[in-house]
């Protein structure tokens, strides 16, 4: 897939179509539907019906910032590039499906070999233009910014993507599949059931659903995704740190926390699981 242009990697969201033009400028499809980028240099390519859904603030985007560059969350970022560089061949393209500030997919594109070019893709415009900046930085790769709903069809043509991220993001097996070329394979990290615990027991956090890991590898069967790999990767955040606040304000739990959290007496435990799955070729 080298030298392969970015708009080849899109298609129109409302009728499918394949998109041609200039990512810089405007990207049409052959029924003249036709999207213009933002200054920034980003594209919006919702569905006719906006999600009503709010992406991340720019607050939880910078709570994120710090959260990701502590441990053991450097280690999860290190396990994460690891796994997208495994196998992978000379001019892969990657694609961070809900990629926030980005840093998962920069620490991944730098291992990467020569990678054709990179996708970052988020429901937050403020995150995607953090995205593309931070993998710019990492990769002379073209970048292209998309800002989209992950629960909705995905404006990204079949079977172009190698390397598919989706970290603490929301998780549409039947369209990342689809988006996978054959051979590909999805990054995926969930929580284990101790994760945060000691938050969740003080009111900070939404709880962890049980049977989590189960339910996402059975719905990755379903969507024809196998499980080629799973890793562990835990650690401890100490009670003290201001880092145990931006856990709460950096995510989903940051517009349902309750306002009379307690703040934890031991240290916080991070215990996740990444796993890889790979599309049948």
């Amino acid at each position: 897939m080298t030298d392969r242009p970015t708009v080849d990697l899109l298609r129109c969201p409302f009728c499918v179509s394949p998109l041609g033009g200039d990512v810089h400028g405007t990207v049409r499809c052959a029924d003249g539907h036709a999207f213009d980028a933002n200054r920034r240099g980003y594209l919006t390519l919702f569905p006719r019906r906006r999600p009503n859904v709010r992406g991340d603030t720019a607050e939880m985007l910078a709570a994120r910032e710090r959260v990701l560059g502590s441990e053991p969350y450097r280690s999860l970022r290190g396990a994460v590039a690891r796994a997208v560089a495994e196998d992978a061949t000379e001019g892969a393209v990657l694609a961070d499906l809900g990629c926030g500030t980005g840093q998962y997919a920069a620490t991944s594109l730098a291992g990467l070999q020569a990678p054709a070019a990179a996708l970052m893709a988020d429901l937050s415009p403020d995150a995607v233009r953090a995205a593309v900046r931070r993998a710019r930085e990492a990769s002379d790769a073209p970048v292209l910014g998309v800002v989209l709903d992950l629960w909705s069809p995905l404006p990204i043509a079949s079977g172009v993507v190698d390397r598919a991220l989706n970290v603490f993001a929301p998780r549409n097996l039947p369209e990342f599949a689809r988006v996978l070329a054959p051979g590909g394979r999805l990054i995926t990290v969930i929580p284990s059931p101790g994760h945060l615990g000691e938050l969740r027991g003080a009111g900070g956090m939404i709880d962890v659903r049980s049977g989590k890991r189960e339910q996402v590898q059975s719905d990755a069967a379903e969507a024809g995704l196998r499980l080629h790999d799973a890793t562990r990767v835990a650690g401890e955040l100490p009670a003290s740190t201001p880092l145990v606040d931006d856990l709460v304000r950096m995510g989903p739990s940051a517009h349902h926390a309750s306002t009379d959290r307690q703040t934890p007496h031991g240290p916080v435990t991070v215990d996740v699981e990444l796993l890889v799955f790979t599309r049948a070729r």
